[in-house]
């Protein structure tokens, strides 16, 4: 059998492994425009900011492991040509074959329609090294920058380029509040003063009016005054990169990703799509999203590569938009709606916000803010939000599981939780604010689901 893998970023990487460990021995060939591959992109702003020594810190494997495994790995070689019919690729001119086809082609940058956005001045970070390396210089030479986005990205920027000691950092956010797809405005609320106090100048519900250039200095221009800095760092989010496939004559859904059935496989059962530039689905309404995350396309990878190998009968889940993060000395993680875009999906949701704590004070407990966001209908999580330590991963694992298979919130409290007096609290926090969900829900009339 002979497999193409065209990208070869962490879905096809994962896709390739998978096929070996299952003993599969096809011959497969993986393409990339970029110079190196295999890195961890979401390490990026760790070197920016010196929490890792350099850019070699961020790969996983090296050229070896690819000889090793019995990959034909090609890099600084772009696939120009997708041919379904007479099953080939054309890569770096020469003419590849294929039993089975995977695109990995990823997202691009959104490039917001802001007047005098014309690039000179303004940087972006994506997954690709090349631009990390040009913001790694920048950094070097200025000492004060304008973010557009308060999403992940470039709220870790922000405290990279604090800690590198910039003066003026300015984040502007059209929306109402930070990281406005994982946390809901009260929730939001609670890092922004961490981030105010490290000199964060943040703008949300600020529209950009347009840019301009005043001798050295980018100006931004808002409704109601200007801002001035050496640098635009644009972090407004990224776009399904389908334009290979498109060309190709692949189905494109309406989020604009490739269209994918339950398997993974394209509109053409001989090629399939993993990652970032595909339209995946989650689990909480089945409703089409993109997912660009490191752990979406690893679990992609591993469906395709399971799929090629023993046949197409292993169905991808779907997704729980699962996020986390450090910012300022606080720790989120996120899972599922927030309780505003769960409005906007028309569902009829009941939320509780509860102030925790990890465990007991004198002994080094700290607080845990967390929200739960309940689906009336079916009395089962589909969103959590926690703010606290670094054990908040620990926390919102436990519910990627439970909303994932729609566990009624009466069955969910009664689940136990580890318990030692340096590492949580018999009545544990979160099962806290599932009791007092609970509570809520009984006192508006509610008949409670049995477990």
């Amino acid at each position: 059998m002979k497999i193409v893998m065209v990208g070869a970023g962490g879905g096809a990487i994962v896709a390739s492994n998978t096929l070996r460990l299952l003993g599969n021995n096809a011959e497969i060939d993986l393409f990339s425009t970029r110079e190196r591959v295999a890195y961890t992109a979401c390490e990026f702003p760790y070197v920016l900011r010196g929490a890792l020594p350099s850019f070699e810190d961020v790969f996983f494997v090296d050229t070896s492991w690819f000889e090793k495994k019995g990959f034909r790995l090609h890099v600084n070689t772009e696939v120009t040509e997708i041919n379904p019919e007479g099953k080939y690729v054309i890569a770096g001119g020469e003419k590849y074959t294929y039993d089975k086809a995977v695109i990995n082609t990823g997202s691009v940058n959104f490039i917001p329609p802001i007047p005098g956005l014309d690039g000179e001045g303004a940087y972006y970070l994506n997954t690709d090294l090349s631009e990390a390396r040009i913001l790694e210089d920048i950094i070097s030479k200025y000492g004060s920058a304008i973010i557009i986005g308060a999403g992940p990205i470039g709220l870790e920027l922000a405290e990279s380029f604090k800690l590198r000691g910039f003066g003026d950092i300015y984040v502007i956010e059209v929306l109402n509040n930070i990281l406005p797809r994982a946390l809901d405005p009260e929730m939001a609320e609670i890092l922004r003063g961490p981030m105010e106090d490290a000199g964060i100048k943040l703008f949300t519900g600020t529209q950009v009016k347009g840019i301009e250039r005043e001798g050295e200095k980018k100006v931004v221009l808002l409704a109601d005054g200007e801002i001035r800095a050496d640098f635009i760092l644009v972090s407004t989010g990224v776009k399904a990169n389908v334009s290979l496939a498109q060309r190709a004559g692949l189905e494109i859904g309406p989020t604009g990703g490739i269209l994918v059935d339950e398997y993974l496989r394209t509109s053409d059962p001989d090629i399939y799509a993993v990652g970032d530039c595909i339209e995946g689905w989650d689990m909480m309404t089945e409703s089409k999203t993109l997912c660009p995350l490191a752990t979406f396309t690893n679990r992609t990878g591993r469906i395709v590569g399971r799929n090629i190998a023993l046949g197409d009968k292993f169905p991808f889940i779907g997704t729980v938009l699962p996020f986390s993060g450090e910012l300022f000395g606080k720790y989120v993680a996120t899972v599922g709606y927030t309780e505003s875009y769960s409005k906007k999906l028309g569902l009829d949701v009941l939320s509780v916000v509860h102030k925790g704590i990890t465990h007991k004070k004198k002994l080094g407990g700290v607080s845990l803010d967390t929200k739960l966001v309940l689906d009336k209908r079916t009395q089962s999580l589909v969103g959590a939000q926690i703010i606290g330590d670094n054990t908040v991963g620990r926390i919102v694992d436990k519910l990627v599981l439970a909303i994932g298979e729609k566990i009624p919130i009466s069955k969910l409290s009664q689940y136990e939780t580890v318990y030692s007096p340096t590492l949580n609290n018999s009545y544990d926090a979160l099962v806290n604010a599932m009791d007092i969900l609970i509570g809520k829900l009984v006192s508006e009339g509610e008949e409670l689901k049995p477990s």
